[in-house]
Formats: structure tokens, sequence, C-alpha cells
């Protein structure tokens, strides 16, 4: 992730950000890496920069769940992240229903003793509706409520699970999809989730493409998930790391784009070498939408339904592209192939 790219947000960014309260998709990052480890620490802060842009939930997992003492540089990430708006949970694996409930409790006590967080993420969660089960997953969240009504309870089987997960409920929310962009792409939620807010969903998305991750944000909708983070990372951790391409990413999370800043997206991700930086303002002139790219000198402009470029690298004239359709759909090929 470019964290520089990343906390360097314009400041009249953030104002329209935050005056108009929109996002497109919460994100909901497993951050598992150690924050005293290089390069973890600027993860952290581009954690942080982004928290205070788009409501964000933050996964700690120091050791596979707790581990076996407090880490005071999990504390600093904590704080940070929670300073800056964000939500932190911690990490508790269950072992599909085969883990000792009293070892599951120990390490619930031991991480509200030792940090200041939100909630916690249960993993390797079953999926299926038996007695046996939901009992189980049903102690564990009542214990946690029963240490605080305002934890958030996430459960991940990582697949779509019985409805009675979140009717009971066993959990607050629930990772309904964690795998690779490659079985992305045939995921369909089950009618029942329409009966619950989508952000009670959470879709964990790795081995994607820039390109794949901004189709993932623009299938939110349809695919029903309130709550999403995609990596360019891959097994056996894709989440030791931030993806390449995070402040893309937060410009997703944040507001849907639309065409003209599609346009301006695929250039900058695809033709580096004539517009940099990416992620510039929008500027108004003469009735274009344009954007200039001090680093090469090039502007890339929209106006009256058509895309035009100027720099050093195109003449000493503004060069018209073709419409923004038939520019788009180009784009979308050559990002795709």
């Amino acid at each position: 992730m470019s964290i520089k790219g990343l906390i360097s947000l314009s400041t009249a960014y953030l104002s329209v950000v935050f005056s108009a309260n929109i996002y497109a998709t919460n994100l909901f990052v497993p951050a598992y890496f150690d924050p005293s480890s290089p390069p973890a620490p600027a993860y952290w802060n581009g954690l942080a920069a982004a928290a205070q842009i788009v409501p964000t939930t933050v996964i700690i997992n120091p050791d596979n769940g707790f581990g076996t003492s407090a880490d005071p540089g999990y504390v600093t990430a904590i704080d940070l992240i929670r300073g800056s708006g964000g939500k932190v949970i911690a990490y508790v694996h269950t072992d599909y229903g085969d883990r000792p409930l009293i070892d599951i409790a120990i390490e619930i006590d031991n991480y509200i003793a030792f940090y200041v967080i939100d909630g916690f993420f249960i993993d390797q969660m079953a999926a299926d509706g038996t007695d046996e089960n939901i009992l189980y997953y049903e102690q564990i969240y009542n214990y946690i409520k029963n240490k605080s009504s305002h934890y958030l309870v996430t459960g991940d089987p990582g697949v779509v699970p019985d409805e009675i997960y979140l009717s009971k409920p066993v959990a607050d929310n629930l990772v309904v999809f964690q795998g690779s962009m490659r079985n992305y792409v045939n995921f369909k939620p089950e009618q029942w989730q329409r009966n619950y807010p989508k952000d009670r969903f959470i879709h964990l998305v790795y081995s994607a493409t820039w390109y794949q991750m901004m189709q993932a944000f623009s299938r939110a909708d349809t695919n029903y998930a309130g709550n999403l983070y995609v990596t360019d990372d891959s097994l056996p951790n894709p989440y030791d790391s931030l993806p390449q391409y995070g402040e893309l990413e937060l410009e997703m999370a944040t507001v849907t784009p639309n065409k003209e800043q599609k346009i301006f997206i695929f250039a900058e991700q695809l033709f580096p070498q004539y517009f940099s930086p990416a992620n510039v303002d929008n500027q108004q002139f003469d009735g274009f939408i344009y954007r200039y790219y001090s680093t090469t000198n090039a502007y890339i402009g929209i106006k009256n339904g058509d895309v035009f470029v100027l720099g050093d690298a195109f003449g000493p004239s503004i060069r018209r592209i073709d419409t923004i359709e038939n520019t788009l759909q180009l784009l979308e090929s050559a990002a795709g192939s």
C-alpha cells in the first residue's frame, strides 16, 4: 500500500467526505501483522488514515489469538486506530466448534484485561444449524455480551451459514465469503440475507488485481455486502500486508465512481508513465472536468461526453481520444486482459 499517498489525501477531499458523510462500503480489515516490525508501522498509519474517511474495523491477531502475554506494540496500534474513529476487534479461533470453551473464555478475558477493544472476531465458525453447534457459539456470544453489551461479535464461517446464526443470534455480523477472487466471481447471496441490513455481512477477498478489486466493490450492492476488504496478497497468509492499491480501494469504499471517475482511475492505473501521481483532485474549467498530473505534466479531461488529453507526451494541442463510453470500454478491456 502506498502509505504516503494514502496519508496525503487532500484536505479538500477529506472535507467533502466528512461534510457529505457518504460512503459506499465499510472496510473490514484483518491486520495480521506485528505493529512493531517494519513495514507494519506504516500499515497501521495507513489504516488510521482510512478510519478517518470511511467506517473501518480492524482485526488484531497477535499470535493466532492473544498469545502468551500482552504486546505494547498492539496497545499503541489499537489506540491509533480507535483514536482515528475506527474499531478494533480481537481474533479468537474456535476450531469449528471443537476448541474447549474454557480456553476461549480465558483468551477473551486476557484480551479484555490488556487491550481496549470493541469486540471479538470468532474465526473458524461452523456454518450448519445443528443444535450442538448453535449452543456452542451461543455460549461464546453470551459470554462476550455479559462482559459488555457494547462488544461487537463477528462470526467467520467464511460461507453463508444457516440463518439461525443471525436470528438466534450467535453473532452480530458474519463473514459470509472468504476466499480468492477466482471463487468470488461465483458468489451469490442467499435470499434470507435480505431480511437483515447488509452491514451485517462481510466479504474478505484475496489474490485480486486492482481491476478485480474495483469489480468487487462495484458489485457490493448486488452481493449484499456492507463490509468488504479486497487484497492482492495471497495464501498462505493473505492478511500479513496491505494491498499495493490501498488508496484506490479507499476511494472505492468512499463512493462508487461514476464514468468520469472511472476514466481517471483506469488512466492512472494503466498508464502511470503519462498520468502520475494518482488520486489527484478533480478540477473544472470551461466545461471540462479534468485532472492535472504534475509529475508527468499531463492532463486528462472530459467535456460533452468526450475524453481529451494534453501534455508533453501528447503534443502541443488538446487531443481528443474518443467518447466516454468507447474509451471506458477500451480501458476496461485492457485492465481485464
